[in-house]
């Protein structure tokens, strides 16, 4: 590494007569050129740094023999670059940190910060868990390294070496080959999921010359954390760093689950750590708030000595969700520690709910009645106003959005109707802001999906995809780009030429491969690459089905081809496809229908287009669907209501214990959360409007805990508990640190294969997961989350297949073991329920009950 102001010395080979040519370059500039004459054996080159030269400078250096020299046997021309790594010592900065040996929790820390050189600059410092920066492969920035690092070089060369004839030419002839230079990918970042310890203060400006100290709260934390200073001025940086531990004569430290359920009994042990500065005894007490209560004592003394000592005390769960929280303390004399922990109580089912759909005349009035159903405070309602067809927002969004499986489909699923809601309604705030987070993060997913061949894999790691998944993410990935959304670069051009290759590729199929192949070609068109020659070859195959007709007359529409969209389209029904169709891509005659629906507003066959719309309303407002139909019906409907909605704008009251809001949007859509409050009767709608509204009232609450009811439709779920050597044991006597498995066999008794099944075993809320034991058998992609194990599969005709969930007995106490569900994600009929059952963990010393 040379400094600026110094001078490089390079030893160039050369022959007595050549001429040496010498380039200076530094990114995409030739900063100098210049000749010197060679002397025999080497030449020496003198190159002055300057502060321009920095960080990078290329030595390009090309020696020439005389074009008739033959004495020797070397080169006509020889050639060679030289990266020189120069750094200006004016370009950093030293920031110091002073801080103590070790950091008290609880407490406020000194930290004394300067420039070393006494240089005015700008600072922050941050202040991080290290466990958190191991976590993340992490450590304290250096901007330095980031600013003034090796430049590429980006000046082209020409070389017409090959062109010229030397004086040994026919003799001898000989060819170069230069290479290139190696690349460090970064790290992969992990994330992590508890609060994290982090402080960060600044920029604070700095005199020159100055020196500050920071006083820094610390919270009740124990471990060592990274203190890191960066500064800056002008075109100068640095950073700097040091470890510290926190910890003090006293500290107390209590471990929870990561959530308990309703009325579940849990064992709170506590470490206490005392330093041989503690002479007395010491208090230690605990404090339940929330939905969480003590059950026993709520303090204990211990007596004085140094080491660590270890109680427990006893919590209870509340019978309604929501949070609990602990506060433990110890004392002595005037040494305190304490601890707080947040803990989550969970609901073991989901939100039951029930729908009021009716047309309101202008100034005719709804009563919005609140049965009272489920646990108390538990309900709430969300209201729907329309011009057009009801969209059943409030139900079908919160199921969509709160669907806890992941593969490709169902992640573009729950996207696609938020994309299609920009500029169709008035929306709640929350629901806005959370909606364009939402479609970010699933461009980002879809970004970590895609394979190297360009298409979308369909679970995180795995290489296998789908051509319908595929059609319908790029189709969101388009429509998405067209509302705005940035999509890395690449992602569009390589989904693209993977889309053309697929579709070059298709041949001939049955109706599911005829709707796969009218379904890319249909993205293909809307990306504006249409593929003419696949769509004609499509269209003139007579057994082709309406629902591929619909689908490929859109794409033409979409190509400029009006006479072919027009053409394939007349006379067609607007029913769906037949069940072949919806078996193979993921959906069933809700979907087909929305798909037609979608094509008819491309086509803006406004009458068919308000008959269809009207149809799915009323199917969409009933019954159980998966999330391919809820995407493309929602996705669908709103296209509609946008095509149909005439002006005129929502207005309506919505009165309520004696007060009038005034709901009022020129958007065709108005939806807004609502909750009870006074009595029934004070609650009402009134439509101020001059048109008829669209109303959809929503409520939903949760229901009493309990175990659940077996069912068995299509399939078959039995559940054994072993231990680690496969012996069965009883799930109300597990003992604290035990290993348990819980062993799931699914059959199926049918006589048809079944795709797309999800097993979800979740546990109890005292157990933790374990990583399996073994390799993974006949299960295509397996979701392991802290409270349960979700495995996805398929399964033959009259097969069946084992899946083990290890899981280890953390803290004792009293728990629900939940309901274990398989279930077929596309078709509701198919599914297999266990009952759930109370389990028990004994703690290490006790005896069995």
């Amino acid at each position: 590494v040379y400094q600026t102001g110094q001078t490089a010395i390079i030893q160039v080979p050369t022959a007595r007569g050549a001429q040496v040519l010498v380039s200076l370059e530094k990114g995409g500039r030739v900063l100098r050129r210049y000749r010197q004459a060679a002397g025999a054996g080497s030449t020496r080159l003198e190159i002055p740094l300057l502060p321009e030269h920095s960080p990078s400078l290329y030595l390009h250096v090309t020696v020439l023999q005389p074009w008739r020299n033959s004495s020797n046997d070397l080169p006509l021309r020889l050639t060679g670059m030289l990266p020189l790594t120069v750094e200006n010592p004016d370009t950093r900065l030293h920031p110091v940190l002073k801080t103590p040996a070790e950091f008290l929790p609880g407490q406020e820390a000194r930290i004394t910060l300067s420039e070393r050189d006494g240089l005015a600059c700008d600072m922050t410092l941050a202040i991080v868990d290290e466990g958190l920066l191991d976590l993340t492969n992490s450590d304290t920035p250096d901007p330095w390294s980031h600013f003034y690092g090796k430049e590429a070089l980006a000046v082209v060369h020409y070389d017409n070496y090959s062109r010229v004839s030397g004086a040994l030419a026919g003799r001898m002839e000989s060819v170069l080959a230069l290479g290139g230079d190696g690349w460090e990918a970064p790290p992969e970042t992990r994330v992590n999921r508890f609060p994290p310890m982090v402080r960060f203060i600044g920029p604070i400006r700095f005199k020159a010359g100055e020196t500050r100290q920071l006083q820094v709260p610390f919270p009740e934390y124990m471990g060592s954390v990274k203190v890191m200073a960066v500064a800056k001025a002008g075109d100068a940086c640095g950073s700097s760093g040091v470890a510290v531990p926190v910890r003090g004569p006293l500290m107390v430290l209590g471990a929870l689950p990561r959530v308990i359920g309703l009325k579940e009994e849990c064992s709170l042990p506590v470490s206490v750590f005392v330093g041989d500065e503690v002479t007395g005894p010491i208090t230690l007490s605990v404090r339940a708030e929330g939905g969480l209560q003590l059950d026993g004592p709520a303090s204990k003394q211990l007596a004085a000595g140094s080491g660590e000592r270890r109680e427990s005390f006893q919590l209870k769960s509340a019978a309604l969700p929501g949070s609990g929280r602990v506060i433990l303390e110890a004392r002595s004399g005037d040494l305190v520690a304490s601890q707080r922990i947040e803990l989550a109580l969970r609901h073991p089912g989901g939100r039951e709910r029930d729908t009021v759909e009716k047309l309101l005349e202008p100034g005719e009035e709804l009563q919005l009645d609140w049965p009272g159903n489920g646990l108390p405070g538990t309900s709430r309602g969300r209201l729907e106003l329309s011009l057009g067809p009801p969209l059943h927002l409030g139900e079908r969004l919160e199921g969509l959005l709160g669907y806890p499986h992941g593969c490709l489909e169902q992640i573009v699923s729950q996207a696609m109707p938020l994309l299609a809601l920009e500029g169709l309604g008035q929306l709640p705030d929350s629901l806005q802001e959370r909606r364009g987070l939402w479609l970010r993060a699933t461009i980002e997913r879809l970004q970590r999906l895609q394979q190297p061949e360009g298409g979308f894999g369909m679970w995180p790691g795995r290489s296998r995809m789908d051509d319908w998944a595929n059609s319908w993410a790029g189709h969101f990935m388009l429509l998405a780009e067209k509302q705005g959304y940035a999509l890395p670069a690449g992602m569009k051009a390589n989904w693209v030429l993977w889309q053309s290759r697929r579709a070059t590729a298709w041949t001939t199929g049955d109706a599911a491969s005829q709707m796969t192949q009218a379904y890319r070609l249909y993205t293909l068109a809307l990306a504006g690459s249409a593929d003419l020659g696949a769509m004609n070859r499509l269209r003139e195959r007579q057994d082709l089905p309406a629902a591929c007709r619909w689908r490929l007359a859109a794409a033409y529409r979409l190509a400029g081809h009006e006479d072919g969209a027009q053409a394939l389209s007349q006379g067609l029904p607007l029913a769906g496809s037949d069940a072949s169709i919806a078996d193979v891509a993921y959906g069933a005659s809700l979907r087909d229908r929305a798909m037609v629906l979608d094509a008819c507003v491309i086509l803006e066959r406004r009458e068919d287009v308000n008959r269809l719309s009207r149809e799915l309303a009323g199917e969409l407002g009933t019954g159980q669907h998966s999330t391919q139909s809820l995407g493309w019906a929602l996705h669908s409907l709103a296209e509609a209501t946008r095509l149909l909605a005439e002006g005129g704008g929502i207005r309506a009251e919505l009165g309520q214990s004696g007060r009038i809001r005034k709901l009022e949007t020129a958007r065709p859509l108005l939806e807004l959360p609502v909750t009870p409050g006074g009595t029934n009767a004070d609650q009402v709608l009134r439509n101020t409007s001059s048109t008829p509204l669209h109303v959809v009232f929503t409520r939903s609450w949760l229901p009493e805990p309990g175990t659940g009811t077996a069912l068995s439709h299509g399939l078959n779920l039995t559940l054994e508990l072993v231990d680690d050597q496969g012996q069965s044991i009883l799930a109300d006597g597990v003992r604290q640190g035990t290993d348990v498995v819980l062993r799931a066999t699914v059959s199926n008794p049918g006589n048809r294969p079944l795709k797309d099944l999800a097993l979800t075993l979740s546990l109890p809320s005292g157990w933790e997961p374990r990583d399996p034991a073994r390799e993974l058998i006949g299960v295509e992609y397996q979701d392991r989350r802290d409270d349960r194990v979700i495995s996805y599969f398929n399964l033959a005709a009259h097969a069946r297949v084992g899946i083990e969930v290890r899981a280890h007995a953390a803290f004792p106490g009293r728990y629900l073991m939940p309901a274990q569900r398989v279930e077929a994600l596309y078709d509701s009929d198919v599914q297999a329920v266990v009952p759930g059952d109370w389990v028990r963990v004994l703690s290490s010393g006790s005896a069995r009950p």
